[in-house]
């Protein structure tokens, strides 16, 4: 017996086998009985698909051909249903034809077992579905929290500043008040301001969910030639005027080639800036330099803000769950973007670090991976 065999599931765990077979039938439940879980059988497809929608079970076990509705009629219909459509789905057949078992496959089964089968192969099968699946849900429930944590004050805040300053000016006009055209334009450039930064706050809403969802995810970058930091440098330079900010900005990039998307670094480096001028003031230096070491490619982003202690550091950069799972979850006001970064840089083997200064501020260091020769 095999120690995935060995390692039996808790008996609360319910599987729904499917098969026109009586004999086929009797020993699929048979085994899984045995071994630890609790069984529900159906000797049809619109059986079974019954079954499937009023018990939810963990798991379902269906045979392919079967009179009437066969088994992927019966994964067609449970996948349209909301109850049903991620609960995991093995298909069992005698057909070895490789366009069968493509079908069942791209109708979105989990697994395809072959007839005849033994033991062995379907309860390693089942477990590691069930795995799979409890290892999804984890996943989905951790961007959940993550999602709940991101929502509150990165959206609120601008939000709040349009309610507050249309209302202010809706108030005035109801009133019969003569506002003067000036205060006017006042309220409507702070109401355009903060719908543009609510704008920027949901866009990286949605780019925080897909890069969570994927996390354990790593891509080898293509090499980017040396100029890259010419196009940083045009890039640094134009943001620090769009604040207007140009005067406190230093910046310096060494010429390497780096292994990482241009795209990806021009957002890290832009949320990186914008966090260092949002949380300085003018006339404050902003500084962002890069320079080359053995195998890597350090950026460091400098600001003199109030700076944020270690604990407050630790709690933007990112947790460890239960689970072992590193998992930045974005805190108020700065978390968001940093959460984004690291979750960049780590897709393509770079890493973030934050680090407070003495005096005031924080550095924020990045490492990328040098591009071979």
């Amino acid at each position: 017996m095999s120690d995935t065999i060995a390692a039996a599931p808790p008996g609360h765990l319910r599987v729904l086998v499917i098969d026109d077979e009586p004999a086929t039938l009797r020993t699929v439940a048979g085994i899984l009985r045995i071994h630890g879980f609790r069984t529900l059988t159906a000797e049809s497809g619109k059986e079974g698909s019954a079954i499937a929608r009023k018990e939810r079970p963990d798991l379902i076990i269906c045979d392919v051909t079967m009179p009437g509705m066969d088994g992927y009629d019966v994964l067609r219909e449970l996948r349209k249903d909301p109850g049903t459509a991620i609960i995991p789905f093995i298909f069992v057949s005698g057909n070895r034809d490789e366009d069968f078992v493509r079908q069942g496959m791209g109708l979105g089964a989990d697994d395809y077992l072959l007839k005849p089968f033994t033991p062995e192969q379907i309860l390693e099968s089942v477990q590691a579905r069930i795995e799979r699946h409890r290892l999804l849900s984890h996943k989905m429930e951790t961007l959940r929290r993550s999602l709940h944590q991101a929502v509150p004050q990165e959206f609120f805040d601008p939000l709040n500043a349009i309610l507050g300053f249309s209302t202010l000016l809706l108030d005035n006009l109801r009133a019969g008040m003569d506002v003067p055209r000036e205060e006017i334009e006042d309220c409507v450039g702070s109401i355009h301001a903060a719908g543009e930064d609510l704008r920027r706050i949901a866009s990286n809403y949605a780019l925080f969910t897909d890069l969570l969802a994927d996390a354990d995810k790593r891509d080898s970058a293509p090499a980017l030639p040396p100029e890259w930091t010419d196009t940083m440098a045009r890039d640094v330079r134009q943001q620090a005027i769009g604040t207007g900010r140009m005067k406190d900005l230093r910046y310096s990039f060494e010429k390497a080639p780096v292994a990482f998307p241009l795209e990806d670094l021009r957002k890290i480096i832009h949320e990186l800036l914008r966090k260092a001028f949002a949380f300085s003031e003018p006339g404050d230096a902003v500084k962002i330099t890069g320079i080359v070491e053995p195998e890597r490619y350090l950026i460091m982003v400098r600001d003199h803000g109030p700076g944020m202690s270690r604990e407050q550091i630790a709690a933007i950069v990112g947790a460890t769950t239960d689970e072992g799972d590193a998992v930045p979850p974005p805190r108020a006001g700065s978390g968001l973007g940093l959460a984004i970064c690291r979750l960049l840089l780590a897709r393509h083997f770079g890493s973030l670090a934050i680090e407070p200064n003495l005096e005031a501020g924080v550095t924020v260091h990045v490492s990328l991976p040098i591009a071979s020769a």
